[in-house]
């Protein structure tokens, strides 16, 4: 099944300072989820962040020491947050000339939210 954040709709004004709870369910278990987030604040400075954790936990906090490296959200578009899983497969056997070989497969959600 693939990956579905299921705390999407309750993720719109990040609290920095109290860091951040993502959950999802589904994705292959044996494959990793990215949680990745930007920040533009005023004077258009850009901050960012990528995590990574196992598709099987569930879930992940984004602690507020990494959110607070972001600026505040200012503008129209302050920042956006994305949830992706990825499974990684070895593709054997490896095909002539080649070393090693693999495919990768992603579904995820992307939303605009404010970090505040």
């Amino acid at each position: 099944a693939p990956l579905a954040w299921t705390n999407l709709n309750a993720v719109n004004n990040v609290a920095r300072a109290s860091g951040q709870n993502i959950t999802w369910s589904g994705g292959d278990p044996s494959g990793m989820v990215i949680i990745s987030g930007t920040s533009i604040g005023a004077n258009n400075v850009v901050g960012g962040f990528f995590c990574m954790e196992r598709v099987s936990a569930g879930s992940f906090n984004v602690p507020s020491y990494v959110l607070l490296n972001l600026p505040p959200s200012s503008g129209q578009v302050g920042g956006f947050m994305t949830v992706v899983s990825a499974t990684t497969t070895p593709i054997t056997p490896t095909p002539s000339g080649l070393d090693s070989a693999s495919v990768s497969i992603s579904t995820g959600s992307s939303k605009t939210v404010t970090f505040q």
